[in-house]
């Protein structure tokens, strides 16, 4: 049986090889249908990666839960992430927002834009992370507003902005014209614990130009803006945080009815992408593969219609082929 199917697939080769234009016609063909139906599964796995260096073992986030009109969110106004913060819920929480900080090297007069993350003092060690070099924000996180202005660059940044500079430890930059120290550098290609995060500069979450430039966002329950992620105390698993910080808010929410009364916090296990935007891009990603299945089936049409036609051509050939003893089986293999 096999050295009837090999013989077959010679005699096939041979066939295709006298009928390039056809053979090339259907390689392309197939390639532009099949090429994408391949590439997005992959493609989604390689940009959904965990960003290197984040230890993701206990790593959770805080979000709310969809509660009457309101639906599920991942952002916290700033009195409530320190509520929670504060509250033993078994998880050391750390939060982060994203802003753009312009910036100004010691001796240029250039001014560029560089995304930045404001985070919390224990954001590294929350996320599991080592500095390259530096001792981090250990110095300020008692009381970051009164502490000098401090910053933390991408390896990327100090690679390609200050050359690698061995010494750049305690020099300052400039950042919206407020000299800050340099107290460390993030490791290679690290820009954020979530995918897509490309961060070049990373500052203590109380210098978030909302809270500098408004000091009435500081006891803003209203405006949500920051990001909650934390990392699970030994011993405690998610449904037990999650119990925990679903009091925490239910206390809020009897406490500050006007804002927080639609607020209840759930705990999530760590998704490279987020929680929420997982269930958005599962969507995002089901539709482009059924757009892609149409066009393969589509392809995959054309060229059946294609091989009916050079079996048409081939009609004498089958039948003297029947004739002598071939199978109908045989003929369609």
């Amino acid at each position: 049986m096999f050295k009837g199917i090999w013989r077959d697939f010679v005699y096939a080769a041979r066939s295709l090889a006298k009928s390039r234009s056809f053979t090339f016609v259907c390689v392309v063909t197939l390639g532009i249908g099949m090429a994408p139906v391949i590439a997005i599964p992959y493609g989604a796995r390689l940009l959904l990666m965990t960003p290197p260096a984040v230890h993701t073992e206990g790593l959770v986030e805080v979000i709310t839960t969809r509660v009457g009109p309101r639906a599920a969110d991942d952002d916290w106004s700033y009195p409530d992430f320190m509520d929670l913060r504060a509250a033993d819920t078994g998880i050391a929480m750390t939060g982060w927002a994203t802003a753009g900080s312009k910036v100004k090297l010691q001796g240029s007069a250039d001014e560029t834009q560089s995304p930045t993350m404001f985070v919390s003092g224990n954001y590294f060690r929350t996320i599991g992370v080592a500095l390259a070099r530096g001792p981090g924000f250990d110095a300020v996180m008692d009381d970051p507003l009164k502490a000098e202005p401090v910053v933390i660059l991408g390896h990327s940044f100090w690679q390609n902005r200050l050359g690698s500079d061995p010494d750049i430890i305690g020099k300052t930059i400039s950042l919206n014209e407020i000299p800050h120290v340099v107290v460390g550098v993030g490791p290679d290609r690290f820009g954020g614990h979530l995918a897509f995060q490309e961060a070049e500069l990373f500052v203590p979450l109380e210098r978030h130009p909302l809270l500098i430039e408004d000091g009435k966002v500081r006891a803003d329950r209203n405006r949500s803006w920051v990001q909650i992620h934390g990392r699970l105390a030994p011993g405690v698993g998610v449904a037990q945080a999650s119990a925990a910080v679903s009091a925490v808010t239910s206390h809020l929410a009897k406490q500050y009815p006007a804002t927080n009364e639609l607020k209840a916090g759930t705990v999530a296990a760590y998704d490279s992408i987020g929680t929420l935007a997982r269930s958005q891009f599962a969507i995002f990603r089901t539709v482009a593969l059924t757009l892609t299945g149409m066009v393969l089936l589509v392809v995959s049409l054309n060229i059946s219609g294609m091989m009916q036609v050079r079996s048409a051509m081939r009609e004498r050939e089958l039948s003297i082929r029947q004739a002598i003893g071939a199978s109908r089986g045989l003929l369609v293999r």
